[in-house]
């Protein structure tokens, strides 16, 4: 996929600001977002993935997922002069209207006036859930002049802080610690516009994208073959749960998918560079002047040889991870080895290595060099999956046994407010043997997890004697 980065590189670039990167799944879109972030350092690269637990499974929403698609359309809505980097699955699935989508956003700035009354109204008529603290897209919170929001358009929620009614500041928050990640001048506030709600406000994701766009597909064809698959698929879902009248009915696929005919012709409106594939007869053909790197599978003779013939060819070398210890480590074999070659180190990943002859640079990668794995960093998101929400905590009754990850199986004593660096937390206190408490601050399955009485009655009794008093679990 070097051909397609590279033309990607381009056009973000100097030729177009415009361009969408469309490739056969997920995973290999996930490769081409984090190789452009990485080759187009300060470019917002923006990645649009489908609402659903599994393409074309229509009605079952995966949670992140829908949040970060909700947050590139409202991206996009505000700023279409970005790269894009999506797959069959989502693009062919349909956005609500911009229209719509801008009627539902409310936009909240620094030194604004804030109608609570007006906030309270938005949020019920949007689905807003009130809580005691803010726990994932959807909720919100109000304790005095602190308001919380988690909108479905950002990553992380805000906290305003009010002043009378002028909002004084906005700050973006982790979920887990409830500390403060950034100062922020403005955000948007937007429901989940997935929903029931507007199911008759849909549009082509396409209607968000400047005329002027350059779409970049791989393997276009077989993609909107597979678009057909996916949408047969998706309608015999629809008929079986609806013959046999299950409670939960998935959508008719033409309420949520372009059909592979309206994909293509959406497509001949805009400028295409196919990578792979057959290309239209109209279509001319570029080409780049690159390879990929060699298989050296730790051969450190071959990689010095091949080092060299760079040098003499003028070719700069650069060596791409995301461990600076990787790097430290071969510059230790060469030294042993007593090669007498260069190389620049770039502290980041990329997923194929290649050498690019116009250029006269070849990019090494540190994973394909010492033959290993290389899966790229997703960002940093807010699972439900992973969090203890406070819907399970409800169901929680004193004297429940809860397992903490480091300090073992305790009983559940029920939720208190506790100050902790100068923030109130919703904490979880637990009762250990011997009537030690303990409190756990984090949210977190990964830390906390109720258990099930047959299975921990037995481990309780194996259960060591918890330090004496009670302690902070961090």
């Amino acid at each position: 996929m070097q051909e397609l980065e590279a033309a990607l590189a381009i056009a973000g670039d100097h030729i177009y600001l415009e361009g969408v990167s469309i490739m056969p799944d997920r995973e290999q879109a996930g490769y081409i977002q984090s190789d452009l972030e990485h080759l187009l350092p300060g470019e917002n690269i923006l990645f649009l993935p489908d609402s659903c637990l599994k393409p074309y499974k229509l009605g079952t929403e995966h949670a992140i997922s829908a949040q970060e698609r909700i947050e590139t359309i409202t991206a996009l809505r505000k700023n279409n002069r970005r790269i894009v980097v999506t797959y069959t699955a989502a693009i062919a699935e349909m956005a609500v209207e911009q229209q719509v989508l801008a009627q539902n956003t409310f936009d909240i700035a620094r030194k604004q006036e804030l109608n609570l009354d007006f906030l309270m109204d938005f949020l019920q008529e949007n689905g807003f859930e009130r809580v005691d603290f803010v726990f994932e897209p959807g909720t919100f919170s109000i304790r005095g002049g602190i308001v919380d929001l988690f909108s479905f358009a950002h990553e992380h929620p805000f906290r305003i802080e009010l002043d009378g009614d002028e909002i004084e500041s906005i700050r973006s928050f982790d979920v887990n610690t409830q500390l403060s990640l950034k100062e922020m001048d403005h955000f948007s506030l937007v429901p989940n516009v997935h929903d029931s709600r507007f199911e008759e406000c849909r549009t082509p994701v396409f209607d968000y994208l400047a005329s002027n766009t350059l779409v970049f597909g791989a393997e276009l064809p077989l993609q909107i073959e597979n678009l057909g698959k996916g949408w047969e698929k998706a309608l015999q879902d629809h008929a079986t749960a609806t013959d046999s009248g299950a409670d939960n009915i998935p959508p008719h696929p033409k309420d949520r998918l372009l059909t592979p005919g309206q994909m293509g012709r959406i497509l001949e409106s805009y400028s295409v560079l196919h990578y792979l594939g057959n290309p239209t007869a109209k279509s001319r053909r570029i080409g780049f002047l690159q390879h990929p790197q060699p298989i050296f599978k730790r051969n450190f003779d071959l990689l010095i040889d091949w080092l060299r013939e760079n040098k003499k060819q003028g070719i700069e070398s650069l060596l791409f991870s995301e461990n600076n210890r990787q790097v430290e480590r071969l510059q230790t074999i060469l030294t042993d080895l007593q090669a007498q070659v260069e190389f620049t180190p770039v502290y980041a990943g990329l997923s194929q290595g290649f050498v690019d002859a116009d250029a006269k640079m070849a990019f090494i990668t540190e994973h394909q060099l010492f033959d290993k794995y290389y899966r790229p960093k997703s960002r940093e998101r807010y699972s439900a999956s992973t969090s203890l929400t406070l819907r399970e905590l409800r169901s929680l009754k004193p004297g429940d046994f809860v397992t903490h990850m480091d300090h073992g199986i305790g009983r559940f004593a029920g939720l208190e407010k506790m100050e902790m660096n100068g923030v109130m937390q919703e904490v979880v206190r637990l009762v250990y043997r011997d009537n030690d408490l303990g409190y756990c601050p984090r949210i977190d399955k990964s830390v906390c997890t109720p258990q099930g009485p047959e299975r921990i009655c037995v481990c309780a009794r194996q259960l060591p004697a918890a330090g004496a008093g009670s302690g902070i679990f961090l």
